[in-house]
C-alpha cells in the first residue's frame, strides 16, 4: 500500500498521516470504552483488597466455603494489586481508563515502531493492519492480567528485533526487568523467555549459515555527501559489530529465566503454567469445560463473527508478506511468528499474540514489499498513481474505522457479536446478579456459606466477602476436585443435598442465565426443603426451610402463577420507553434513532429470553412464550428466541407454527446448529422422516463434532425399522463415536442396536463396556494430575 508522504517536510504528506491515525485513535477509544462485565474481576479486586488489608497473599481457597485446594495461583498478585487501588481512587470508570490506555500502549508500539530505517513508514499499510489486529484481538480486552501481556509480548519483541539491526543495544537489557513484572501479573510470563529463546535461536542459525547481514548504507564523507574509503557506498555485508549478539541474546535470555523465578512460589510459580498445560491435556473434560481453551478453529458457530475471518486474513497476509520478502525475512523473527502463530490456533485464548506479534511481523515486511511494488508502479504510471492510491486507501480506512465507531458507540456490533458487552463507563448489569446479591447483603441474619454457581461466586466475593463466601467462583477451576464435584451436582449426577449439608450452606445464589444452573434450579423449585426468595432477570435466591418460621412453604406453591405472573409484569415496565424492534416505519431521522437504540432494545430482549428459560425450569411454559414473545417483540431477528419459541410451540404439537419460527431463525443467523437439530426433530413429529434426516445431516455438515445431532440421525434410521436403515444408524453413531470416544448416548444407541436389531453379542458388549467407561471418567481426575 504505497504512501504519498515520501519528501520530507511534505505539508500536506503530514496532513494525510493525521488522516489514518486519527481514525486509528478513535477507534481504539470505541473498542475499549465498553463496560466492566468480566467475571474475573470480583475475584482480582476481593484478593487485591485482601493482600492490602492484610499484608500477606491469600490463596484461592481462603475465598471458598468449600475449602477444596487446587493448583495455588499466585502469580497475578501485582495485577490484583493495581486494579484494586485503581478501583479504590477512580471507581469502574478509572478501571476501564487504564484498560484503555494499556491497549492504547500496545497499539502505538504496533503503528509507530520501526523496524527497518528505510524512509518513512507506510502509514497507511500500518493502520490497516492496526484494525485488522483490533478486530482479531478485541475480545482479549477484558479487565484481566491478559490486559498487559500485549505490551510485554510486544517489547520481548521489538527489543531484540531491533538489538539484531544493530539499533537501541542498550534496552536489550531492559528486557529480565519486564520479565520480572511479568511474571507477577500474568501466567503468561513464561512467553517471554520463550520469544527471546526463539530470537536466540534464529541468530544462532543465521550465524552457522553466515547469512546474518545488515542493509547496505551509504557512508556519509566529510562534506556530508554520499562516499566510501573506497569512493562508493560499502555493500551489505557480516557487521562485526553484532557478531557479538548471540553471547548477549543468550545473557538475556538467561537472565529473563532467573526473573521468571521472582515470584511468590519460586520454581513451583515458573512451572505452574508448565502443570495447567498438562492437567488440561490430561483431562480432557477439563478442556471442554472452558471454551477458550478449544483449538481456534474447532467450534465456528461458538466463535466471535468478525474475529474469526480477520485471523484468517491476517495469517493469509503475513504469510504472503513472508514469502514476498524471503530473501530479507529474519530468521529469529520468523520463529517468534510461527510460534505464537501455533499458540494462537491451539486455543483462541491465545489469539491476541499472533494478533500483536503476528501484525508486526507483517508490518515489518509488508512494509518492504510495498515500497518495492511502490517504486516499480510510480516508474511504470508516475507519481499520480501512487497517489491516487493512498487517498483512495485513507478514504477506505476512514470509512471503515467511522462505520465500526458506529457501531460500537450504538451497540451494534456487540449486538451482532452476542457479547454482553455494552458501550460505557460503568458496570455491566447483565453480567452481574446485583439485584440478587442486594437482597442476599439485605438479609441481616444470614452469612457463612453460599452455594453459587463459578460467575455468580465471583460478584459474591466482590460485594459481601468476608460476611459471606461462596461455594466456587470463576477461578475454582484451578481445583480440579472442586470443579468435579461442582459438575456433578450441576448435571444432576449426584445429589445436591450432601454436598450441603456437609458444608452447613443454606442459602443457594446462581446466575440463571448461565448455561449450567438450569437443571439445578428445577430441583430446588420442586424440592420441598427449599424456597425461592428472590429471582429477577439475572439471578435467584434460595433459602433452606425453617421449621420454625411461621408459614414458610417450599417448592411450587411458593409463588403461585399468579405471583410470578405480577412479577415478570414489574420486570417488564422497565422496558417502557423503548422502540417497538421494527424500524421500516417512520422517517429517515427516526430510523437513525432506532438504530442507535438497537443495542438496547437487543438487551431488553435477551432480559426476556433469559426469563422465559427461568420460566422453563420452573414449569410455567405458558410465561415462557410470552417471554419470548415480548422478545421478539422488541428484537424481531433474535435467533435464540426465535428458536426457543419453535421448541416451544412444537411441545404444544403446533408444528406449523414451530417450523416457522425455527426457519427464520436459520435465516437470521445461516448455521445455527440447535435450530436445525430443532427443526430436524419437528420432521420427526410430523411424521416427516425424510426431511428431518437431511436437516440433520445439514446440522452435521455445520458441526460435525455435535454429540446430539448423530443419536438423534440414528434414531430417525431405525424408526423406519429396515435393514439398510439399521447400517445407516450404526454408520452414524460410530462416526461420531470415532470423532469422540467419549460419546456416552452414542455408545448406549449402539448397544440396543446390536442387542434388539442386529444381533452381535460381542459388539453390544464392547459398547456397553465403553459407556461404562466413558461415564466413570467423565468427571474423574487421573492420579496424580492435580
Amino acid at each position: 500500500m504505497p504512501d504519498d508522504n515520501s519528501q520530507q517536510g511534505n505539508r500536506p504528506g503530514a496532513m494525510s498521516t493525521v488522516t489514518v491515525l486519527v481514525p486509528l485513535a478513535a477507534l481504539i477509544f470505541c473498542f475499549t470504552a465498553f463496560g466492566v462485565c468480566d467475571n474475573d474481576i470480583g475475584y482480582h479486586l476481593t484478593k487485591g483488597r485482601f493482600f492490602l488489608e492484610q499484608r500477606r497473599l491469600a490463596s484461592p481457597d481462603e475465598f471458598l466455603c468449600s475449602g477444596y485446594r487446587g493448583l495455588d495461583f499466585l502469580d497475578r498478585w501485582g495485577f490484583q494489586i493495581v486494579v484494586h487501588i485503581i478501583h479504590a481512587a477512580l471507581g469502574l470508570a478509572g478501571l476501564i481508563a487504564a484498560r484503555m490506555l494499556l491497549v492504547a500502549l500496545a497499539f502505538v508500539l504496533l503503528v509507530f515502531v520501526r523496524l527497518d530505517d528505510e524512509g518513512r513508514p507506510l502509514w497507511l499499510w500500518r493502520g490497516l493492519v492496526a484494525v485488522l489486529a483490533m478486530l482479531v484481538c478485541y475480545e482479549r480486552f477484558n479487565l484481566r492480567g491478559e490486559v498487559f501481556y500485549h505490551l510485554f509480548a510486544l517489547g520481548c519483541f521489538i527489543v531484540p528485533a531491533l538489538y539484531c539491526r544493530g539499533r537501541c543495544r542498550r534496552l536489550i537489557w531492559v528486557l529480565p526487568v519486564v520479565q520480572l513484572a511479568w511474571v507477577n501479573m500474568h501466567g503468561t510470563f513464561i512467553f517471554g523467555p520463550a520469544i527471546l529463546g526463539a530470537f536466540v535461536l534464529g541468530e544462532a542459525l543465521s550465524d552457522l549459515l553466515g547469512r546474518r547481514k545488515v542493509p547496505a548504507r551509504p557512508a556519509v564523507g566529510a562534506q556530508g555527501d554520499s562516499a566510501g574509503a573506497a569512493g562508493g557506498p560499502p555493500e551489505a555485508g557480516v557487521d562485526p559489530r553484532l557478531r557479538r549478539s548471540t553471547s548477549a541474546l543468550t545473557a538475556v535470555f538467561a537472565l529473563s529465566i532467573a526473573a521468571s523465578f521472582a515470584n511468590p512460589r519460586g520454581l513451583d510459580g515458573l512451572l505452574l503454567p508448565v502443570k495447567m498445560m498438562f492437567r488440561m491435556f490430561a483431562v480432557p473434560w477439563y478442556q471442554q469445560s472452558v471454551a477458550e481453551l478449544v483449538p481456534t478453529f474447532s467450534r465456528y458457530e461458538e466463535f466471535r463473527a468478525i474475529a474469526l475471518p480477520a485471523f484468517v486474513a491476517l495469517i493469509a497476509l503475513a504469510a504472503l508478506s513472508v514469502v514476498l520478502n524471503r530473501r530479507n525475512v529474519r530468521a529469529g523473527e520468523l520463529f517468534v511468528a510461527l510460534f505464537t502463530l501455533a499458540l494462537s490456533v491451539a486455543g483462541r485464548r491465545n489469539i491476541g499474540f499472533f494478533g500483536f506479534v503476528g501484525s508486526l511481523c507483517l508490518v515489518a515486511n509488508g512494509e518492504q514489499v510495498l515500497k518495492r511494488l511502490g517504486a516499480v508502479l510510480a516508474g511504470r504510471f508516475g507519481r499520480g498513481a501512487r497517489i491516487t492510491g493512498a487517498v483512495a486507501g485513507r478514504v477506505a480506512l476512514v470509512l471503515v474505522a467511522g462505520l465500526l465507531c458506529m457501531e460500537l458507540v450504538s451497540g451494534g456490533f456487540y449486538v451482532a457479536e452476542r457479547s454482553d458487552r455494552e458501550f460505557g463507563f460503568g458496570p455491566v448489569r447483565a453480567t452481574y446478579p446485583v439485584e440478587a446479591v442486594s437482597f442476599l447483603v439485605g438479609q441481616s441474619d444470614r452469612g457463612g456459606g453460599v452455594f453459587t454457581n463459578w460467575d455468580a461466586g465471583s460478584y459474591l466475593l466482590w460485594r459481601a466477602f468476608p460476611r459471606f463466601k461462596p461455594y466456587i467462583n470463576s477461578e475454582g477451576d484451578y481445583s480440579l476436585e472442586l470443579l468435579s464435584i461442582y459438575r456433578r451436582i450441576m448435571s444432576g449426577a449426584v445429589p445436591y443435598q450432601p454436598e450441603l449439608d456437609r458444608l452447613g450452606i443454606d442459602t443457594v445464589l446462581l446466575r440463571h442465565r448461565s448455561e449450567d444452573t438450569k437443571p439445578l434450579i428445577a430441583r430446588l423449585w420442586r424440592d420441598k426443603g427449599w424456597r425461592l426468595v428472590f429471582w429477577d432477570d439475572v439471578g435467584v435466591v434460595f433459602f433452606r426451610t425453617r421449621a420454625q418460621e411461621p408459614g414458610a412453604t417450599a417448592g411450587p406453591a411458593t409463588e403461585a402463577g399468579a405471583a410470578v405472573e405480577t412479577r415478570l409484569e414489574e420486570l417488564a415496565s422497565r422496558d417502557e420507553g423503548l422502540p417497538a424492534g421494527r424500524t421500516e416505519e417512520g422517517g429517515f431521522f427516526r430510523r437513525i434513532g432506532r438504530y442507535f437504540d438497537h443495542g438496547a432494545r437487543f438487551r431488553a430482549a435477551r432480559k426476556h429470553l433469559f426469563l422465559a428459560g427461568l420460566m422453563d425450569a420452573m414449569g410455567f411454559r405458558d410465561l415462557e412464550r410470552r417471554e419470548l414473545l415480548r422478545a421478539l417483540d422488541l428484537y424481531p431477528d433474535f435467533p435464540e428466541a426465535l428458536n426457543n419459541l419453535g421448541v416451544n410451540l412444537a411441545v404444544d404439537g403446533e408444528t406449523a407454527d414451530a417450523k416457522l419460527r425455527l426457519r427464520k431463525a436459520l435465516a437470521v443467523q445461516p448455521g445455527y446448529v440447535n435450530a436445525l437439530r430443532n427443526l430436524g426433530t419437528v420432521f420427526l413429529q410430523e411424521g416427516n422422516r425424510a426431511q428431518a434426516i437431511e436437516t440433520y445431516l445439514e446440522a452435521l455438515c455445520v458441526n460435525p463434532r455435535d454429540r446430539i445431532v448423530p443419536t438423534l440421525l440414528a434414531r430417525t434410521y431405525l424408526s423406519r425399522d429396515s435393514e439398510g436403515d439399521s447400517r445407516r444408524a450404526v454408520e452414524a453413531l460410530e462416526a461420531a463415536i470415532e470423532r469422540d470416544r467419549d460419546n456416552i448416548a452414542a455408545h448406549e444407541l449402539l448397544v440396543q442396536i446390536f442387542e434388539g436389531v442386529v444381533r452381535d453379542a460381542e459388539k453390544a458388549e464392547f459398547h456397553r463396556g465403553e459407556a461404562r467407561r466413558a461415564r466413570d471418567e467423565a468427571h474423574s481426575i487421573p492420579a496424580g494430575v492435580e
